[in-house]
């Protein structure tokens, strides 16, 4: 009956026809994957595969987000709607507008895929209530979602969020087709290149090092939509045009280059090394498809390497840190991250606060301290914010910076890889390494990490690989209240574990840290040591989950 239903409203013959054939060949594993629950509110909006039903993203699902994002804002708001270059995010973002505009919304949109920050920073600009960006960041290819941004430009927080999902059920309860109003009504506007501008404008002005420019980088988009803003920013900021990669830098939503368009997978960056190996670069920076998350890699004795999110959070951290002064300095890291930044900020005599996971938590702090200089921001996963704007993490402007941390470092004779050294010897090695744990095909995977939760809780864990746990930090009962957990070992290890907000996998984070000396080679020794502890924790903590 539900199938039937949504069959006959949704405005899309192809997703339509899907469902009716599955209720007439009494397809039931297809109609429980399709409408056994619907996408919800995670980590940064609502993401999923591209289909047919609640379950799935698709045009019906996007107007009923709408219309209720539109009840939620209030009568009269103006919208903000973006959109990335994947297969349907202009279709998506077109039945957005128009359903916003018919619930009386002033709506303006982009007229071409935009990254992320570059939406979030259009709200704060343009003094929009809110905004809606079609995308499914690093997703795989077949996935597409939408972030919500309140007036301040940050993504929505848990509450607004249940707020947003009751209005979705009042959506629902009317029937679940919401008007919309004709294809290229006029009433629907565009957003002009000013607003373009500014952003490029002042992410140029984050750099804090004028006298060094001189860093032959390499850039890849990995067939996203942040390769041009790129390009445009260095040259705004006096930096030498990045050498793109050729087979990555046209949008494309097949991704053809890549098996998941993920900048945490050293695969991605695999074709950017070899270039800059090629030309004798100096740093390869990657983003992924919307343009919000970095990835770097440097050259160490004579090798190239990808770094760790912890290890570019350092590196960030420490240019902003060294470049700037002033007590009233804050920086933000997360409490299931490395603790290092933690260090940096205590040595420096600054506030440091953490969060949960999650750029709509990252940014919190500077809207709840107005008397502090917020400087950065970052967690694990590749997210990182080098200023007070846009609110949402923004890889673009982390690039930049990053670029003149590496000038800096080879105007003093030196590299990145001998100041990650050095910061390593000040502050200790902080080595995190990930493990994903992916649920198998189920029409419930929440339910399903929510199994594995449970059975941690109900079976404590008193040792991992040899190492005593000195304590176990239930988060969900914390101030942060989050659903995780966090195993002190008596090694100084440190094991997080959490079911992840956007895919449907548990995530676990093992940080080793120790001391370091020798320069570059004793950190990589180091390095290394930190490693095989931590694949041995990773795998104990695997077989107890099993």
């Amino acid at each position: 009956l539900q199938a039937r239903a949504w069959a006959a409203i949704d405005p899309d013959p192809v997703t339509a026809a899907m469902v009716s054939d599955a209720v007439e060949a009494e397809d039931e594993e297809a109609l429980d994957a399709w409408f056994g629950r619907r996408l919800d509110f995670g980590t940064a909006g609502i993401r999923g595969p591209v289909g047919p039903g609640p379950n799935r993203m698709n045009r019906l699902l996007i107007r009923q987000t709408a219309a209720a994002f539109a009840q939620w804002l209030g009568p009269d708001s103006a919208v903000l709607v973006g959109f990335d270059g994947r297969a349907d995010s202009a279709s998506f973002a077109d039945e957005a507008a128009r359903t916003l505009a018919a619930a009386g919304c002033d709506v303006a949109t982009f007229g071409q895929p935009v990254p992320t920050p570059l939406v979030s920073f259009a709200v704060e600009r343009l003094g929009a209530d809110g905004a809606m960006m079609v995308t499914a960041s690093h997703n795989p290819p077949a996935d597409n979602g939408v972030k919500l941004f309140s007036r301040e430009g940050s993504q929505l927080i848990f509450d607004d969020e249940v707020a947003v999902s009751a209005q979705i059920n009042v959506v629902l309860r009317s029937g679940g087709a919401p008007p919309v109003v004709p294809a290229g009504d006029p009433v629907i506007a565009s957003i002009g290149p000013g607003v373009t501008e500014a952003y490029l404008t002042s992410v140029a002005g984050l750099c804090r090092a004028p006298g060094n420019r001189t860093i032959t980088s390499v850039h890849t988009s990995l067939h996203g939509v942040a390769g041009p803003y790129v390009i445009q920013a260095f040259d705004l900021a006096g930096f030498p045009t990045p050498v793109e990669v050729p087979e990555q830098a046209t949008v494309d939503p097949a991704f053809p280059t890549v098996t998941r368009p993920n900048p945490e997978e050293p695969e991605c960056l695999a074709m950017a090394v070899d270039v800059a190996e090629s030309i004798g670069a100096g740093v390869v920076l990657a983003n992924d498809p919307d343009g919000d998350r970095l990835a770097v890699a440097i050259p160490e004795l004579g090798e190239w390497r990808p770094l760790s999110g912890t290890e570019i959070g350092a590196l960030l951290a420490d240019h902003i840190l060294t470049h700037s002064s002033g007590s009233a300095r804050m920086v933000v890291g997360t409490v299931t991250g490395s603790r290092l930044l933690e260090c940096q900020a205590a040595a420096e005599g600054i506030l440091y606060e953490e969060t949960q996971p999650g750029f709509k938590w990252l940014t919190r702090p500077a809207l709840e301290h107005p008397e502090r200089r917020f400087l950065f921001a970052f967690e694990e996963a590749l997210g990182f914010l080098v200023g007070n704007s846009p609110r949402d993490k923004d890889g673009i402007s982390a690039a930049l910076v990053m670029a003149e941390a590496a000038a800096c470092q080879q105007a003093r004779g030196g590299s990145l890889a001998e100041r990650l050294a050095e910061i390593a010897t000040e502050h200790g090695l902080a080595h995190v390494a990930p493990l994903v744990i992916r649920i198998g095909d189920t029409a419930d995977p929440r339910g399903a990490l929510d199994e594995l939760m449970a059975n941690l809780r109900d079976r404590p864990l008193e040792s991992l690989a040899g190492a005593a746990v000195r304590s176990c930090h239930d988060l969900a009962t914390a101030h942060v209240a989050m659903d995780a957990l966090v195993y002190e070992l008596d090694d100084n290890s440190r094991i997080v574990v959490r079911p992840s907000g956007t895919e449907p996998v548990l995530k676990m984070h093992a940080e080793v840290t120790s001391s370091v000396q020798g320069g570059v080679a004793g950190y990589r020794d180091a390095r290394v040591a930190a490693g095989q502890r931590a694949s041995e924790l990773k795998r104990a903590v695997a077989q107890a989950i099993v």
